[in-house]
Order: structure tokens, then sequence, then C-alpha cells
């Protein structure tokens, strides 16, 4: 038996998530920087956030509220464009990335580092694919603006 919820109108709101995402992710980036001492030309990673202890909590905590905020994106775009399965596939497997790398530290050695890694790599390719993807969707001219 199979039990399935399906919302046909979100909150209005939803389309605001969008714009919470980025000011959630850069404002811990950048507060998260001034805390661990990282400075837009250094040569640690910007994953260095996630292991130094004046910024991870605030590193990790920014890119998981960072991955639901944009799923309430994701479904307002659903609802309000006629957007393809494909670019739902490639929107939560580029979130599953993101919260994946959130939790995988990147200061161990071994296996946490690489899947670290991997799941970043996953999230930076899902975004070109994404915008070709939404692209694809055969938005009129008008959508396009709106979008």
């Amino acid at each position: 038996m199979k039990i399935m919820i399906q919302i046909k109108h979100y909150p209005s709101w939803f389309r605001y998530m969008g714009l919470a995402t980025v000011a959630i992710l850069y404002g811990c980036v950048g507060l998260g920087m001034i805390l661990a001492g990282l400075s837009l030309f250094d040569d640690r990673p910007l994953s260095y956030l996630g292991v130094t202890d004046n910024s991870k909590l605030l590193f990790s905590g920014g890119l998981i509220a960072s991955a639901v905020t944009v799923l309430l994106f994701e479904r307002y775009l659903k609802q309000t464009f006629k957007t393809t399965k494909r670019f739902t596939i490639y929107f939560y497997v580029g979130q599953i990335g993101q919260v994946i790398t959130a939790i995988a530290p990147y200061g161990t050695e071994g296996v946490a580092r690489v899947v670290h890694t991997i799941a970043a790599f996953v999230l930076a390719f899902s975004i070109p694919l994404l915008v070709l993807e939404f692209r694809r969707s055969g938005l009129s001219k008008r959508q396009r603006s709106l979008a």
C-alpha cells in the first residue's frame, strides 16, 4: 500500500527561497572565511571552512540550510514552469551532493576526504546541467523573462 502526498499549490513565499538560499550561502561562507582567517587569495580550499573549529558548524549548517531552502525553491519552479523530470533529477542529485559535502569532513585523510571531494564535484557539475535542462524545458519568451 503506497501513501503519497501530493501538494498541488505550494505557498507563494516559496518563490523567495532562491534568494534566501543565496543569502544563507554567501552569509555563512563570508562569515566563515572571516572566522577561519581565510582570504580570497588563500592557498587553502573553501572546504577548509568545514574543518576549522571557528567555522565548521557555521559552514556545514549553512550548506544544509541552503539545501533545504533551494529544494523549496525547486518546488516553486516545478509549479510555476513546465520543468522536466530530468531537471528535477539533476536538482536533487546536486543537493544530495551538497548535503554529503557538508557532512563528510574534508580535513580527515582517507575515505571521508574522497567522499567530500566527489560530492562537491557532483554538486558543481549539476549546476550547468540544471541551467541547460531549464532552458530546454521550452519556456515561452514571457516565462524566460520571469525566470
